[in-house]
């Protein structure tokens, strides 16, 4: 299964994503650094990386909830998403 990595430029909001998924949607993810190689941080960056089919999901509540993210983006060859 496809993997997605949501890219935001903090752990703490990138945390507070990840708790209300597990919560309100039952939906597992995991906090990690941004990979070097997707290029979208010069500084530090974390991304929360879940299974491909809850991207929808997670996304809306991202962008309804106007927290700041950097984009969605597949884990294995990092094309941007969203």
């Amino acid at each position: 299964m496809n993997n997605v990595l949501i890219v935001f430029a903090s752990a703490t909001t990138a945390n507070r994503v990840k708790s209300v998924l597990r919560k309100s949607f039952g939906i597992d993810s995991a906090l990690v650094q941004t990979p070097k190689a997707l290029g979208v941080s010069s500084g530090c960056s974390y991304c929360l990386k879940m299974s491909a089919e809850h991207l929808e999901t997670a996304w809306k509540l991202v962008s309804s909830n106007g927290l700041s993210s950097k984009g969605a983006f597949d884990s294995k060859d990092y094309r941007k998403l969203k």
